[in-house]
This record gives structure tokens, C-alpha cells and sequence, in this order.
């Protein structure tokens, strides 16, 4: 019998892990398209300088299903590395403070770290102490700023939970929903702490984050060097779907790009991958000399409250220390930045140049730098950075009820179902083994 004939259209980490997995579990012929010229998406990594720089994310959750695996799989043991520093600073009234992990426990905050943390308001500490683990609401979709109001109180949920749990997607917290993105937390018993993403067995005082030693292009490196049967055509953007000469099709694509290739074919399913929003992610990175961050030493970077991104029209949602986070991110006498405009600023939108120029200049001015910065470089991505607003769980069930139609197209990636590594990786391994039910 002749071996299956499949496409994967997407070389990011989604699409590498399901060719990787239907290398080991069927003899499938495998055909990987990607649009750019090279594979890995969002996870690249460019040394320059003495400095090792990211394009997209710089770490990995480590209390994710099936990631640990993987990385023995692709015998990366020994290029794993932990964070210098998990401790991290919340922007209050532009004054940075540094943030214990009692403080960020969501699920029983530590009375001593509450007590003692001075950003907090009396009202808003005795609320947080007194808080008991809420009742799923009635409709069984809530937001994050719901959620947590209902259990804490606003102003514990706007300055500490809404930084970590919205901001870090770049969206907003009474649209983002706890079940898409959390929902072992609307299960919680209060024994537990919050972890983001789908899938987490572990909380964040037993998960962390991970890097690797060259960054975390390794992870690419090592799918790449572990496919022997897939051929892989860069520079091959796809516009229709090529369904006549493949027997199965993944897409490992973001949902507003698979739209435009399900158009035509699956006119259904194309609707529904609308309805997924998206926004951009553009990262500056930059560096100062080492001894302006004396302030900061020890610190893996800062976050500011969306709402007060909102309110007083803060050009960044926060940034990353990468030198202090990590080490080798630069050369010694230098100090590397990473600062992330916020998607929620309207000039974000419509000047990308005066976006930059006003996150360095507020960035200066936050950490009160007595000299501007170098600028490295800044990365880009367009409607890449899904939304897993309100009602987004609807969606998916409504898109795999479409998807029935066409049981020989599968969808994957950071719009569904976790857009953490981990959970691209998780996803591209899950979709390969449907994709070869028999075996």
C-alpha cells in the first residue's frame, strides 16, 4: 500500500513537532511548507556583538505535559538552562517594586508578603486575606478581571494579577477568558497557584521557566536535525489549499492566515478562523552599560498594569532584563533590554517609529537612566499574537464540528488551544497522531 502523502503548511515550532512525530509513528511521505525563508517562526535567535538576541520568546514553561519529553527526545538535556532571577518588578504610580512570590500566589496569597507589600492599600490587603475560592459563574465563561475581582478585589486583580495573566498576551483583562486560557484555575481548590496556559498540571511555585544555553533557536535546531523524511520547502507561501495531491493537509498556521487558505475550500471553517483575533507584537531590544542597571540587579525584568497602560497612554506593557535573566545574553560590560509595546496603544498602531522613540524615552525615564540607551534592533510581528477572548472555547467547538466536513484537514497552533511553546509542541505532536489514527 502506498504511505500516505502529507502537507504542513507552517515551519514554526507547531509544524516541526508534527512532522517530527509523524516521522516516528508512520511512513507517511511528509511535504513542510514554510512562507520565509527559513523554519522556526517566532523562535529565533541571532548572536551579534557579544550579544545573544531573541526574536520572540526567550523561555519555555516547564510545568507543561509533554515537554520535558521532548527535550529528552531531542537530547537537549544538557543545553538547558534556568533563570539567574525569577524575580520580577510591577510599575506602580512609575515606581518599580519589586514583587515576592507570596504577593503573586493567586491562588492563597502569602498573609506575610501581603501585609508587607507596599503598594497595596489596607482595604485592598484585608480583602485579599479575607478572599474565599469563588464559584465557577453561571454561564461557565468569565474573564480574567471577573474572575479574580470576584475573589480578590479590584484593586489586588488590576495591579498584580492583570499584569501577569493579561498583559503578558498583549490583551485586555475583561475580554481575555479564564477558561481558554486558564482553566485549571476555575477548577481550583485554593491549595494551588495559577500557572499560564492550557494544560498545567503543576503551580508556579513548583513550575518555572527554562531557556537553552545558544538560545532558543536550539529547539528549532534540534527538530531540524531530527527529520531524515520530511521534505522542507522554504520560501513557499501558500495561498490555496493544495488539496488535490495530498491524502492529509495540517495547517500550523496562525487562524487569520489559515483563513485566507480555507477560503475557497472550506468556506465554514474559514468563517469560524475569523472570528479569532489577533493583534502585533513588536519587540525592541536594546542595551545600556552594565552599571546603569545597579538598581535592578537581580530583577528578570518588569511589568505594568494594562489598565495603566490604558489610562495614561504608556507606549510599553513592560520588559525583560535578558543580561540579568540569563547568562551569556550580552557582553559584560553591557546590559541587554528587551521592551514590548503595548498593542493597546493607539500610536502602536499607526506610527511605528514614534512608538519606538517614545518606549525608549519612557523606558529612560522609568528607570531613570542618566544616558539613552542603544538601540539593537526591533521585531516585528503583524496580527501574529492570538486572543483568547470571550467565548473563544465556543469557537473552537464550533470549528471542530466544521472540520467534520473535512476530515482530511487539521488545524494546530497558538490560536486554539495554548499558545505557549509547550503548547505548540504539545499540539504539533497530538495533531500527527489523529492525522495517523490507525497506527
Amino acid at each position: 500500500m502506498k504511505p500516505e502523502k502529507v502537507a504542513i503548511i507552517g515551519g514554526g515550532v507547531t509544524g516541526l513537532s508534527a512532522a517530527f512525530e509523524l516521522e516516528k509513528i508512520s511512513d507517511c511521505e511528509i511535504h513542510l511548507f514554510e512562507a520565509t525563508d527559513q523554519v522556526g517562526g517566532k523562535l529565533q535567535t541571532r548572536f551579534r556583538d557579544g550579544f545573544t538576541i531573541e526574536w520572540g520568546p526567550d523561555c519555555y514553561f516547564t510545568g507543561k505535559p509533554g515537554m520535558e519529553e521532548t527535550i529528552r527526545e531531542l537530547d537537549l538535556e544538557s543545553e538547558v538552562i534556568e533563570p539567574k532571577t525569577k524575580q520580577f518588578a510591577l510599575s506602580i504610580n512609575m515606581k518599580l517594586h519589586r514583587v515576592s512570590a507570596g504577593t503573586s500566589n493567586f491562588r492563597s496569597p502569602n498573609p506575610e508578603a501581603i501585609e508587607a507589600c507596599p503598594f497595596l492599600s489596607q482595604k485592598a490587603k484585608k480583602r485579599i486575606l479575607e478572599a474565599t475560592c469563588p464559584n465557577i459563574s453561571d454561564n461557565g465563561h468569565e474573564s480574567i478581571r471577573s474572575f479574580f475581582t470576584r475573589r480578590f478585589g479590584s484593586e489586588y486583580c488590576r495591579k498584580v494579577v492583570e499584569p501577569l495573566l493579561a498583559g503578558t498576551h498583549g490583551g485586555l483583562p475583561d475580554q481575555l477568558s479564564m477558561n481558554a486560557l486558564y482553566p485549571d484555575v476555575m477548577k481550583s481548590d485554593g491549595s494551588r497557584e495559577a500557572t499560564p496556559g492550557e494544560g498545567s498540571k503543576k503551580g508556579v511555585q513548583q513550575a518555572s521557566f527554562n531557556s537553552f544555553r545558544n538560545g532558543m533557536a536550539t529547539l528549532i535546531t534540534a527538530f531540524t536535525d531530527k527529520l531524515c523524511k520530511t521534505t522542507v520547502q522554504v520560501e513557499s507561501d501558500i495561498i490555496n489549499l493544495p488539496g488535490a495531491e495530498f491524502d492529509k493537509i495540517l495547517l500550523a498556521v496562525p487562524a487569520n492566515r489559515a483563513c485566507i487558505i480555507l477560503n475557497q475550500t472550506a468556506p465554514r471553517v474559514a468563517a469560524i478562523l475569523a472570528k479569532i483575533p489577533h493583534v502585533t507584537s513588536t519587540v525592541i531590544t536594546m542595551s545600556v552599560p552594565h552599571p546603569v542597571m545597579y538598581d535592578y540587579f537581580g530583577l528578570s525584568g518588569f511589568l505594568i498594569p494594562p489598565q495603566d497602560v490604558i489610562d495614561f497612554n504608556f507606549p510599553i506593557s513592560g520588559a525583560t532584563f535578558s543580561s540579568e535573566k540569563w547568562d551569556d545574553r550580552a557582553p559584560e560590560e553591557l546590559a541587554l533590554i528587551r521592551l514590548f509595546l503595548s498593542p493597546v496603544c493607539p500610536q502602536e498602531r499607526h506610527n511605528l517609529d514614534l512608538s519606538i522613540k517614545k518606549a525608549l524615552e519612557f523606558t529612560c525615564k522609568l528607570l531613570k537612566f542618566g544616558c539613552l540607551p542603544r538601540l539593537e534592533c526591533v521585531d516585528r510581528w503583524e496580527d501574529a499574537l492570538p486572543q483568547y477572548n470571550l467565548g473563544h472555547l465556543r469557537l473552537l467547538d464550533e470549528l471542530d464540528e466544521a472540520l467534520m466536513e473535512h476530515p482530511n484537514i487539521f488545524l494546530a497552533g497558538t490560536s486554539y488551544r495554548g499558545v505557549g511553546i509547550p503548547d505548540c509542541v504539545r499540539q504539533g505532536r497530538e495533531v500527527a497522531r489523529k492525522m495517523v489514527p490507525s497506527l
